[in-house]
């Protein structure tokens, strides 16, 4: 019968283990395979470079970049302009604003305090977001005159970033409705940064292109995938609850067990994947804010390797009870 425990070896989660596996590799491998086949057009364009150096060049004008769209941004924009680069530690302030403080302490939209001067230019935010939300980054830049803002991540540049993955953030208290703005985060723009960090007087103009990660998310094998996935989920946590039940039964009731701990939390874990994968997996339809995306996500991976822990443990004090081996870590005099 599936409902009776220690029957098999490892059986109460046997199961669960070779789910979250079979969806990490069918994740991952989605995610390699789909992301490099949808080359995208960019709609940045470099018109023109004034004032630069021999070594700042590069044979930029002309290139063009691209420049997905924000979901609070209108889906249709056109604006030109100099390009400024803001910093986000440095030009920023999230004090010096009237007005009550936002959830994490910050006052939003940030106040901008750099030497620059934003009206009528093209303003480049780098670095993370601080205290206030994307939308927030791009109203302050509009109040100080810019007509369009973009965000540049060099945070995540190691991992070879695509712009798109964050168009559609959000959070509590956002409009969802704001400036034209859009994400350039890719390792080929830095070069054209640095340029304008260095004293080049750039103008660029930017309108909006459409994401690899929305060609990836309106793709069949995506939500094939997440279906699977979310499917996978459901499954494991529906064995993991008989078999939770079938403990309960024998046991007696609850009890601080190595394998009722694991059930339960085997339980959990899959129903939140599940949450996740079926509502708004990375993203993919702006339902749920970033930080309780982040938050959900976060919580069933690190619950998943205290589950992988827990079935471990339970393997060995199986296996000993058995009488099969004597499973232990070998210790040594010196």
């Amino acid at each position: 019968s599936p409902c009776v425990p220690r029957r098999v070896l490892g059986s109460p989660a046997s199961l669960p283990v070779a789910a979250r596996a079979v969806m990490a590799r069918i994740m991952a491998c989605a995610l390699m395979l789909l992301l490099p086949l949808l080359a995208v057009k960019g709609h940045l364009v470099v018109t023109r470079i004034g004032n630069s150096s021999a070594d700042c060049e590069l044979g930029a004008v002309g290139k063009s970049f691209a420049s997905p769209p924000f979901l609070f941004s209108p889906e249709s924009f056109d604006f030109e302009g100099p390009l400024v680069v803001t910093d986000a530690a440095k030009d920023w302030s999230y004090a010096q604003r009237a007005g009550p403080r936002n959830w994490s302490g910050g006052r939003c939209p940030p106040a901008f305090v750099g030497n620059a001067t934003l009206q009528g230019t093209v303003v480049v935010h780098v670095g993370g977001l601080k205290w206030c939300s994307i939308e927030d980054h791009a109203r302050g830049a509009a109040e100080h005159g810019a007509v369009g803002w973009l965000m540049f991540d060099d945070q995540v540049l190691p991992w070879n970033p695509q712009p798109g993955y964050d168009q559609n953030y959000w959070r509590p208290g956002d409009a969802r409705v704001g400036p034209p703005a859009a994400d350039i985060t890719a390792r080929n723009v830095t070069a054209v940064l640095a340029c304008a960090r260095s004293g080049a007087r750039i103008t660029v103009r930017v309108t909006p292109s459409r994401s690899v990660w929305v060609e990836m998310w309106e793709h069949w094998a995506y939500w094939f995938a997440t279906s699977l996935l979310g499917v996978h989920a459901l499954a494991a946590a529906e064995l993991a609850c008989s078999r939770l039940h079938a403990f309960l039964r024998e046991d007696g009731g609850f009890k601080l067990t190595i394998a009722q701990a694991l059930l339960a939390s085997e339980v959990v874990v899959n129903i939140a994947r599940a949450v996740y994968l079926f509502v708004d997996p990375f993203l993919a339809r702006s339902i749920i804010p970033f930080a309780i995306s982040v938050g959900l996500f976060g919580f069933f991976v690190a619950l998943s390797i205290v589950t992988s822990g827990l079935f471990y443990a339970y393997f060995l004090q199986a296996a000993e009870s058995a009488g099969i081996a004597a499973l232990s870590l070998p210790s040594s005099r010196l």
